[in-house]
């Protein structure tokens, strides 16, 4: 419930306060007076669009700042707390509009965004006119009330703790199974890794043995030509070696028949 409104250079208003009870409450004045801007300063400070054209001629600012009793209102504390913002049985709202229409929003002094503002103020005021659409037919409303008829406001703030424990059970649930998942998916790439190892069935000092057996494949080229040309140089050309050892033979034997 809103028990303090304050507006200060909005529209034509220079500075104005209002309390209000815990009864009906009416404002009235002749037209023109401004009451119209009350409601659009209250609309301001529940996540309305902020426009330049709301700030005072003259002013560099429009500020907007209500006073609201949650008190027997679990839901509105619940989404503070969910907000990490503190509250008790009353939150104050504020909100600047610049001149430039840029705005800035405070809950309970900790600046909030637009969105966060819309979505913390909501329930705490309701805004009806003519031909308007208002709460009471938004069927994401409907519960709440009934709720609130059948006074269920504990019982509710109790199911929605057991709600929030319920979904964080979960989440840690599915990130044990991921992580389960993901341990037998490294058991299976190790187990393979294994029967490959025992396909090999390596030896002690086999390193060393395969070390010599990859120099020699690595330079089997450069053996394969060196073999090659002393095979050819021994035994293939006209001049081999062999040829002339077994001429030069020859010839010392013939020589020893004449000297021996």
């Amino acid at each position: 419930m809103l028990t303090c409104l304050r507006v200060k250079n909005f529209a034509i208003i220079d500075a104005v306060e209002v309390e209000f009870g815990g009864a009906l409450n009416v404002v009235t004045g002749e037209t023109g007076a401004g009451k119209s801007i009350l409601i659009d300063a209250l609309e301001l400070l529940l996540g309305g669009r902020a426009r330049p054209d709301v700030v005072r001629t003259g002013a560099k600012e429009a500020e907007v700042e209500g006073l609201f009793d949650i008190d027997g209102d679990p839901a509105a504390k619940a989404r503070l707390e969910a907000a990490g913002v503190e509250a008790d049985d009353e939150i104050v709202v504020r909100r600047v509009v610049l001149a430039s229409g840029k705005s800035r929003a405070y809950v309970n002094g900790q600046l909030v965004t637009a969105t966060q503002l819309a979505t913390l103020t909501e329930g705490l005021a309701d805004i009806s006119s003519q031909h308007e659409h208002h709460s009471l037919v938004h069927p994401a409303q409907h519960l709440d009330y009934l709720d609130a008829f059948a006074d269920l406001g504990t019982s509710v703030a109790r199911m929605r703790d057991a709600h929030s424990l319920l979904e964080a059970a979960d989440r840690d649930l599915r990130d044990l199974e991921a992580r389960i998942g993901a341990r037998g998916e490294r058991e299976d790439l190790l187990r393979y890794q294994l029967g490959e190892i025992d396909e090999v069935a390596p030896v002690l000092g086999e390193d060393a043995e395969l070390g010599i057996e990859r120099e020699r494949l690595r330079h089997a080229e450069y053996l394969a030509r060196t073999a090659g040309g002393a095979e050819d140089a021994l035994y293939a050309r006209d001049d081999a070696l062999t040829t002339t050892l077994a001429r030069i033979q020859s010839e010392l034997e013939q020589a020893s028949k004449v000297d021996p």
